[in-house]
């Protein structure tokens, strides 16, 4: 259990400086800091904002009364300076990170934080103030070798070139392995099919990440893997490497972009959410329903489509949204994978550009969509997240509003997928794993 102190900006500032919470006697009604014990957590909430800030820890057993202090924090809500008599808590801010998530207190005034609450607040606070090394891994394959450029990023640029031979035998046992596992999720054997997606990452660790002393992603953990290279490479599930545990477990892997973007944050100001347009998938229509609920209750105007529509409507329909999320079946039309949307198949070579496209666009479909993926980059979109496989009709609604609910606090995008998936795996869900980010992992997308 946790405690939610309110504040404004300044005195929020002060209390952190003074390691002291200070509430007037009038307040106790809503906050009563006699009730905190020594070691319990508490957070700050800019109410100014809608910024919370912590884990901070309470640094005493009892608040003590202070009489007409002059100097502040003065923390509160309504004239909070002019009082005579204040409760007084010292607090321990050594764990408090410098960045606070974005936050709406639905609750008026509240103050108690339910211990469930308490550790996804932390976890979140956790990731926005985390910094993780980045690893720039670019690959090639000609002449029948495996070339591999490694940078390092940690204040000193190390550069390390490494080539594997013959490839083409690695890529043929992954895609023996794939469609062995894509069996495996047809027919409902989940456990083994986690077994086998060890197997691929053992394979790819053993081939690639050894030879080229990365083993340290799996050991220590905390880097952020920028992966790219060819369409060759792109067939290498780099995200599913496996040594004891998974590479996502401890890190974050994103497959870069087709451009760079200069800017590091993107306001939403709309949602598109397409939900079972074909009317076959009860699961991609409820998780439709939840996210509008979700995006409607942070205050993000959001439409909702579930009905059959056309390739027209949806070029017509991108340039005025910032995320648009697909919740569906794909399908193949033509040798082409893309979204079906009823009547039709929406494949990338429909992708018609006309003013701006999407910041971020989320394929959540039970089908290969990645070359979709790839051709909504190369057109400017920032974000994608998609599936190389061809998987199975799941309820995927505690994944999809686990990354939402992340991304909606103001995380950079890679460590909310990376935390969303991650967490997914613990629960012993399966398919959640099988999403990869492509784009700009630091990409902030604010309310």
């Amino acid at each position: 259990m946790g405690y939610l102190i309110y504040t404004d900006r300044i005195n929020l500032l002060m209390s952190i400086k003074r390691g002291l919470i200070r509430i007037p006697r009038n307040l106790r009604v809503r906050f009563d800091l006699r009730t905190i014990r020594k070691g319990d957590t508490i957070f700050l909430f800019d109410f100014e904002n809608n910024k919370l800030y912590g884990p901070i820890l309470a640094a005493a057993d009892n608040a003590t009364e202070e009489k007409n202090p002059k100097d502040g924090p003065f923390n509160g809500y309504g004239n909070v300076k002019k009082h005579y008599i204040y409760d007084a808590l010292k607090i321990d801010c050594s764990k408090a990170g410098k960045r606070g998530i974005q936050y709406e207190c639905k609750d008026d005034f509240r103050f108690i934080v339910s211990k469930e609450d308490d550790e996804v607040l932390q976890q979140k606070l956790e990731l926005i103030n985390g910094d993780k090394v980045p690893v720039v891994l670019n690959f090639t394959i000609s002449e029948g070798s495996l070339k591999a450029a490694v940078v390092k990023l940690k204040g000193v640029t190390h550069i390390n070139n490494y080539v594997c031979k013959n490839p083409d035998n690695l890529l043929s046992l992954l895609r023996k392995k794939k469609r062995i596992g894509e069996a495996l999720l047809s027919g409902g054997k989940n456990k083994a099919f986690v077994n086998n997606l060890k197997d691929m990452g053992q394979l790819i660790y053993d081939n690639i990440f050894k030879p080229i002393d990365l083993e340290s992603l799996f050991t220590e953990g905390g880097y952020t893997v920028y992966i790219s290279g060819d369409d060759q490479i792109k067939e290498i599930p780099f995200e599913v490497s496996y040594n004891d545990l998974f590479i996502f477990e401890r890190n974050t892997v994103v497959y870069s972009g087709a451009a760079e973007h200069k800017e590091r944050s993107i306001k939403i100001k709309k949602v598109l959410i397409i939900a079972d347009p074909s009317s076959r998938y009860h699961n991609a229509y409820e998780e439709g329903v939840e996210l509008f609920r979700l995006f409607s209750e942070s205050n993000i105007a959001t439409d909702f489509i579930s009905r059959e529509i056309d390739n027209d409507l949806i070029n017509d329909l991108f340039p005025d949204y910032d995320i648009v999320h697909f919740a569906g079946h794909s399908r193949m039309e033509d040798s082409k994978v893309g979204w079906d949307i009823g009547g039709t198949c929406f494949t990338f070579t429909d992708i018609l550009v006309q003013g701006r496209l999407p910041h971020l666009v989320f394929s959540s479909s039970c089908g290969n969509t990645l070359k979709f993926g790839l051709a909504l980059l190369g057109k400017g979109v920032k974000n994608v997240i998609a599936s190389r496989w061809q998987i199975p009709d799941y309820d995927m609604r505690v994944f999809v509003l686990s990354f939402y609910n992340l991304l909606l606090s103001g995380i950079e995008i890679g460590d909310a997928i990376s935390s969303a998936l991650t967490r997914s795996y613990w629960r012993g869900e399966v398919l959640p794993l099988l999403f990869t980010l492509h784009g700009e992992s630091r990409m902030v997308y604010e309310k």
